[in-house]
């Protein structure tokens, strides 16, 4: 009698677990509908099937792909802001490469004081906004958005929010600590923006790049 009770109590414990799970994923997927319908971008709605966080070089596997309109480039958020780019795919996957990744680079601006910089993340773990002068003066707390420089990415994308800022050491230039806007340890759905750069531009920079790196010898990557 005792062990049916006890199996009973544990039987109603997981049904109590799955429900407060399904009751969460019910909430997710209302706040991404209404972000979706709210939206003036084209979002196409995605799975996170795979994913590394702790490394160097992180990305994520979507279960979207070619056949869902899905383009290298393309931008991938959530409702909270920013998570990366798409740089592989076939048919059915595509693989995004993190804004926790160190060979991301996003030009961004912050909302209140409008200084420019880039977007980074340091080989510490840390998400950092270089290349914006000391003598601007910088708040914390202040939201830094993707700005209108970025090939790539739409305009006033949430990257994250300033929460300290040190001077560089015999620079110039100050170095801003931010909080990502997006949760990438529980990222498990996103959405990526059917977002296309404008090929001309891009053409042109590459083309002006590429004549820069012959004429100075040649071995830069972009």
């Amino acid at each position: 009698e005792n062990h049916a009770l006890r199996q009973l109590n544990k039987d109603l414990s997981e049904q109590a677990m799955q429900l407060r799970e399904e009751a969460v994923k019910g909430e997710k997927y209302k706040a991404m509908l209404e972000f979706k319908e709210k939206s003036p971008m084209k979002l196409l709605a995605a799975e996170v099937v795979g994913k590394t966080i702790i490394q160097l070089r992180n990305t994520a596997t979507l279960n979207v792909g070619s056949r869902d309109g899905v383009k290298e480039g393309m931008p991938v958020i959530t409702e909270r802001g920013l998570v990366g780019r798409i740089v592989g795919l076939n048919d059915r996957y595509s693989i995004v490469q993190l804004l926790v990744n160190v060979d991301t680079k996003v030009p961004a601006r912050m909302l209140g004081s409008r200084n420019e910089g880039i977007v980074t993340w340091e080989p510490n773990g840390v998400m950092v906004m270089k290349y914006v002068p000391t003598a601007l003066k910088q708040k914390k707390g202040d939201t830094v958005l993707t700005s209108s420089q970025s090939i790539f990415f739409p305009e006033n994308l949430p990257i994250g929010i300033i929460s300290d800022v040190q001077e560089e050491q015999g620079t110039l230039f100050d170095r801003i600590i931010l909080e990502p806007s997006a949760n990438f340890a529980t990222l498990e759905e996103a959405f990526v923006v059917l977002h296309n750069p404008d090929e001309a531009r891009l053409k042109l920079e590459q083309s002006f790049i590429e004549g820069e790196e012959q004429r100075n010898g040649g071995g830069r990557s972009r």
